[in-house]
């Protein structure tokens, strides 16, 4: 697993493609911060953490169509299907990878609270890492969906686009659900969608509930790329009889 997991992060930073994904997240968490906490001289992150999370829908594809997709296309696959190791190793070692690469990104972006809270008089720090912990949970959800996403399609691009795809579909949840006049129905809603619970997180609400569901939402995910891998791996086993 640790072979999978350095080999695929190596592969973030050989391609750029994790320097892409890191760029972008500052860009955007820098235009988020001028506009919010410069111009409009607030002391709060609130607001750029959850405008970031949004930008997820652009920048999370690009880092996460290459998981499965990329190697199904090439073929190269072959090599770790075949390999002495579970599926369920070679899975949670992409899935670290990428979240590998976003952990960085958020990492780097803790120059901006640091420079509010040198520069800001009435800001709170316990806020922000709330916040923090929030958009690093819905991230991994994101990347969960995301890896899900590329075990099932063979091209890159198409992967990518059903991905953002489906992020959008869950920030449509978060925005729709709330006004769904069916309790039980609105209920299960914004249950389901990672973001309505990142706006409990952002006003530094740090419910464990909303924590676990976070996290059982990406591990559903994850667990379900090793139902899709295993399944594809059983077919191309009854078929090499046939070949023969």
């Amino acid at each position: 697993m640790r072979t999978i997991y350095a080999r695929e992060l190596r592969s973030y930073f050989a391609t750029m493609s994790g320097y892409v994904f890191i760029a972008a997240f500052l860009l955007s968490t820098g235009l988020f911060f001028t506009v919010n906490n410069v111009l409009m001289d607030s002391d709060s992150l609130s607001a750029v953490l959850l405008s970031n999370c949004y930008i997820m829908i652009l920048i999370v594809p690009p880092l996460t169509m290459r998981l499965f997709a990329e190697e199904r296309h090439s073929r190269t696959e072959q090599m770790w299907l075949s390999a002495p190791i579970r599926l369920s190793e070679v899975v949670s070692a992409k899935f670290l990878a990428a979240a590998t690469v976003f952990g960085a990104a958020l990492v780097a972006s803790l120059a901006f609270p640091v420079l509010l809270m040198l520069l800001g008089s009435h800001f709170h720090p316990g806020e922000a890492v709330v916040g923090y912990i929030g958009c690093a949970l819905v991230g991994i959800c994101l990347i969960a969906v995301g890896m899900f996403l590329s075990a099932l399609f063979e091209n890159q691009l198409s992967c990518a686009l059903a991905t953002a795809v489906a992020i959008l579909m869950l920030y449509l949840a978060d925005t729709a659900g709330p006004h769904i006049p069916l309790e039980g129905v609105r209920e299960a809603v914004c249950g389901i969608t990672p973001y309505y619970h990142l706006r409990l997180f952002r006003i530094g609400l740090l419910l464990p509930t909303s924590a676990i569901r976070l996290v059982s939402f990406a591990a559903v995910f994850v667990l379900m790329t090793i139902v899709a891998l295993d399944a594809r791996v059983s077919k191309a086993r009854d078929r090499r009889p046939e070949a023969r």
